[in-house]
C-alpha cells in the first residue's frame, strides 16, 4: 500500500518492527504511555511542555536488556548456591542446550552469555520464564530422608472397573460381554496416577552426599526381605548372598543390594527409604548396562534386580512402569539362554540367538538360576492376567526345567519335569509347594485367555472354538492341583505361607473358571439352570476361601506384613471372590444359596475379604473401586445392636 506525501509523490510504506515503533517514541510519551505524534526533532507533546525530546536509540535499548539479563543470571547464580547447599546438583548448562562451555566459564565470562543479542531485535523474551528457588520447599526433618516434597494428589482413575455399577459376569441377564476382567482394567494410553507418580524427577539421588547416608541404611533392610519377601518369592540365597554379592562393588551388584534394600524398607512402611534405593537401584542397573567401571549386566544379579524393581512399580509406581521392567527381564532372560536351561544341544539348534550358560556353573547356581527363571515367569503370567495387553510366554518355548526337592531327578536330564508337559496326578507327588505355584500361575493366565476367547465365542455365532474341551482341561488341572494341595505331605512341609499363596490362588482360578462357564452358558437358553448350579458353586468356593485365610490367621498381626507383601499375586483372587460374595448378597434370587450357607454368614465373609484386602492392596489404587463397593455395601447393611435391660 502507498501513501502520499505533503509533496504528493508516492511513498512506500516497509514493514515496521516492534523494536522500531519503540525507538520512534520518545521517552517522555513512552513514560506516560501515551501516543507519540512523532514528529522530530521535537514532538507536539515535548514542544507544548518546554522539554527536551529524547529519543532512544540501540545502544540504550541493547544495555536495558543486557542489564536485565545481569539481574537475571545473578539470581540464577544465587539459586544454584541455594541448590548445592541443599545437596541438589544443578547446572546452568541444563538451561543452555547449545552451550558446550561449563557453568564457571560462563560465570567468568558473563558478556558470552549475552553475545545473541547481536543477532538483532527480533527476538522475543517473553516465553522466557525464571522462577526463583523457595528453600522453604524444601521441608527439615530428623530423618536424612525426609526432606522431599509431598506426593501429588490422587486422582480419579478413568478406567476404573469394579464400582457399584459395573454389571458383574455372574448375572445371568447379561446383555453385554463386553464385561471388565477381573482386576484392574488397564489402558495404555491413560497411565494410572499413584502417590509415586512422578516422584523420580524429584527423588534423584545425589552421590555425593545423600548417597553415602543411603549405603549406611540399606543394609540395615537386608533381613526384613529375607523374613517377610523371600517366605513366598524364593529369589535370593541370602548365604550366598552376603558372602557374594555384599562385598561386591560392581554395579550390577550394588543394584541387587539396593533392590531387596527397597523391598524390606517398603516392608517395613519406609516409603522415603524405599523411594531412594528404588532410584539407586534404577541407577546402578543403568550403570551396569552401559558397562561403566568393569559391570556388565549379562549375569543373574542384573535380572534379580529388575524382578525387585518391577515388584515395586506393580504396587507402588504404575502397571505400564511394571509392565517394561517385567518385560526387560524377560528379554534378558532369553538373551542369557536361562528360558532353555535344560534343553539340550540337538534341541537347541534352530539358530537362536541365546547365550548358552558356561559348564563351569556349580548345581547350587543353576538351582538359583531356575528359581530366578521361574519367578519371573511367575511375575509375567499375574501381568498377562492382569493386562491384556501384556502376551503370555508360550510353554513350548521354555526349556528349562522346574525345580523339584529331589537332588536325583535334578541331576538326571531324563527325569526333569517341564511345564510344557502339563499336570499330573503322579508328578505332584514328587515336586515341591514352589513347582504347584509354578503351574498355579501358569492355570491364571491360561483361565484369562479362556474367558476372554469364551465372550468372542459367544457374541460370535462362526467362531469355531472349542470350548468344552479346554474347559474341560482346565477343570482336571484345578481339581488336580487342589488335592495336591490338601494332601498330608504338603501340609506338613515347610513353606506354609508359599502353600496358602498357592491354595488361594488355585481357588482364584476356580472361581474365574465357573463364572467362565456362565459366559459360556449364554451359547443357549437352555443352560440357565446350570449357570445357576455355576453361580451356587462360586459361592462355596468363596467361602472355602475364606475359611483359609481364617486358618492362616492371616488378619493376625503378626501375620499382616508377610500377608502385605503378597499383594502383587494375592489381590486377584480376593478380588474375585470379593466380587462373588457382593453379587450374591445384592442379587439373592440368583442363587440358592441357603442349600449350604446363610446371609449372614456370606456377609461375615465378605468383611473378612474386605479386611485383607484393605491390608493387602497396593499403593497403585487399581483395586479400590472394588473395596470401596464392598465397604459401602457393609456400612449400608451392617446390623444394628438392640439392647435389652432385664427390669
Amino acid at each position: 500500500m502507498a501513501s502520499l506525501s505533503p509533496s504528493g509523490k508516492p511513498q512506500s510504506q516497509t514493514q515496521v518492527t516492534s523494536s522500531q515503533l519503540k525507538r520512534t517514541t520518545c521517552n517522555l510519551c513512552r513514560e506516560r504511555k501515551v501516543r507519540c505524534d512523532r514528529e522530530k526533532p521535537q514532538c507536539h507533546r515535548c514542544r507544548k511542555s518546554g522539554q527536551t525530546c529524547v529519543y532512544p536509540s540501540d545502544k540504550t535499548d541493547n544495555d536495558e536488556i543486557k542489564s536485565a539479563l545481569n539481574l537475571l543470571h545473578s539470581r540464577l547464580l544465587q539459586a544454584e548456591t541455594r541448590l548445592q547447599e541443599q545437596g541438589l546438583q544443578f547446572t546452568t548448562q541444563s538451561m543452555k542446550p547449545n552451550s558446550t562451555l561449563s557453568p564457571s566459564y560462563i560465570s567468568q565470562n558473563s558478556q558470552f552469555a549475552y553475545d545473541l543479542l547481536s543477532q538483532g531485535d527480533d527476538m522475543d523474551y517473553s516465553s522466557v520464564a525464571f522462577s526463583e528457588f523457595d528453600p522453604r520447599a524444601m521441608s527439615q526433618a530428623d530423618s536424612p530422608f525426609s526432606n522431599y516434597h509431598q506426593p501429588p494428589a490422587m486422582i480419579d482413575i478413568m478406567n476404573s472397573s469394579g464400582t457399584d455399577g459395573t454389571p458383574s459376569d455372574l448375572d445371568l441377564n447379561i446383555a453385554n460381554l463386553n464385561d471388565n476382567p477381573p482386576g484392574p482394567t488397564f489402558n495404555p494410553l491413560f497411565e494410572q496416577p499413584t502417590p509415586f507418580s512422578g516422584l523420580e524427577q524429584q527423588y534423584v539421588p545425589h552421590y555425593d552426599k545423600n548417597m553415602d547416608t543411603l549405603s549406611n541404611y540399606a543394609p540395615c533392610r537386608y533381613q526384613p526381605y529375607f523374613d517377610l519377601v523371600q517366605k513366598h518369592m524364593m529369589l535370593i540365597d541370602q548365604q550366598e548372598f552376603l558372602q557374594s554379592v555384599v562385598p561386591m562393588e560392581t554395579h550390577q551388584c550394588m543394584a541387587l543390594k539396593y533392590a531387596i534394600a527397597l523391598s524390606g524398607s517398603t516392608a517395613c512402611g519406609e516409603s522415603a527409604l524405599a523411594m531412594e534405593s528404588y532410584i539407586a537401584a534404577r541407577f546402578h542397573l543403568e550403570r551396569a548396562e552401559n558397562l561403566a567401571e568393569n559391570s556388565s549386566f549379562l549375569n543373574v544379579e542384573t535380572v534379580q534386580a529388575l524382578l525387585l524393581v518391577a515388584r515395586f512399580e506393580f504396587t507402588h509406581i504404575s502397571g505400564p512402569k511394571g509392565l517394561l521392567t517385567i518385560a526387560r527381564a524377560m528379554q534378558l532372560l532369553s538373551l542369557l539362554g536361562y528360558d532353555v536351561l535344560d534343553q539340550t544341544s540337538a534341541e537347541g539348534e534352530k539358530g537362536s540367538p541365546q547365550m548358552m550358560l558356561p559348564t563351569t556353573h556349580s548345581p547350587g547356581r543353576i538351582q538359583l538360576i531356575r528359581r530366578t527363571f521361574w519367578i519371573a515367569f511367575a511375575m509375567h503370567c499375574n501381568a498377562a492376567a492382569i493386562f491384556p495387553c501384556c502376551i503370555p510366554v508360550k510353554d513350548s518355548e521354555i526349556g528349562t526345567a522346574i525345580p523339584v526337592p529331589n537332588p536325583t531327578i535334578d541331576s538326571n536330564p531324563n527325569q526333569h519335569v517341564y511345564l510344557s508337559d502339563g499336570i499330573t496326578k503322579t508328578m505332584t507327588k514328587g515336586i515341591s509347594v514352589f513347582s504347584l505355584f509354578i503351574f498355579a500361575m501358569k492355570l491364571v493366565v491360561e483361565e484369562d485367555r479362556h474367558r476372554q476367547s469364551t465372550k468372542k465365542y459367544v457374541r460370535d455365532d462362526a467362531s469355531d472354538y472349542n470350548f468344552c474341551l479346554i474347559h474341560e482341561n482346565i477343570g482336571r488341572d484345578i481339581t488336580i492341583m487342589s488335592k495336591s494341595l490338601s494332601e498330608q505331605e504338603f501340609l506338613d512341609g515347610p513353606d506354609d505361607d508359599l502353600r496358602v499363596l498357592t491354595c488361594i490362588i488355585v481357588l482364584g482360578a476356580r472361581i474365574d473358571w465357573l463364572k467362565t462357564a456362565i459366559i459360556g452358558s449364554q451359547k443357549a437358553a437352555f443352560l440357565g439352570p446350570i449357570a445357576k448350579e455355576y453361580r451356587t458353586s462360586c459361592v462355596a468356593v468363596t467361602n472355602a476361601m475364606c475359611d483359609l485365610l481364617l486358618q492362616a490367621n492371616v488378619t493376625d498381626a503378626k501375620q499382616i506384613p508377610t500377608t502385605k507383601e503378597m499383594s502383587l499375586f494375592i489381590m486377584r483372587p480376593l478380588s474375585l471372590a470379593a466380587e462373588i460374595q457382593l453379587d450374591v448378597l445384592q442379587n439373592p434370587q440368583d442363587v440358592s444359596y441357603n442349600a449350604f450357607s446363610s446371609t449372614r454368614e456370606i456377609r461375615q465373609n465378605l468383611e473378612l475379604l474386605c479386611n485383607v484386602m484393605v491390608v493387602c492392596k497396593p499403593a497403585t489404587g487399581e483395586y479400590d473401586p472394588r473395596i470401596q463397593a464392598c465397604a459401602a455395601f457393609l456400612e449400608k447393611t451392617k446390623f444394628e445392636r438392640v439392647f435389652i435391660r432385664g427390669c
